[in-house]
């Protein structure tokens, strides 16, 4: 299984919580580093190289750094919190992506 290595270091580098709004839209970037995402309300809906995505309350997914993110569906009043980080990625995972 593709995900963190958890033996590993893991940099932090920054969060927040986020509020969109009805039918707002993920925003379309490449990622320098990965994203942690939990969602604690509504539907959080976006692509990553080209696979699409829709995470509900309680649920996590983790966005890897340099993947192509884009909201091409609006999302349904998400509220979340992300944490930017650098991590390894490996086949053998004690984290998995979602």
């Amino acid at each position: 299984m593709y995900g963190i290595n958890l033996n590993k270091d893991i940099k932090y580098l920054t969060s927040s919580i986020l509020h969109l709004k009805k039918n707002e839209y993920h925003v379309k970037r490449i990622c320098e580093f990965d994203v942690l995402l939990l969602v604690f309300d509504g539907v959080l809906r976006f692509t990553e190289d080209g696979v699409s995505y829709e995470v509900h309350p309680g649920e996590y997914h983790i966005q890897k750094g340099g993947s192509a993110q884009d909201g091409l569906v609006p999302c349904d009043s998400p509220k979340y919190m992300y944490i930017h980080f650098n991590a390894e990625w490996e086949n053998e995972s004690l984290l998995p992506k979602r």
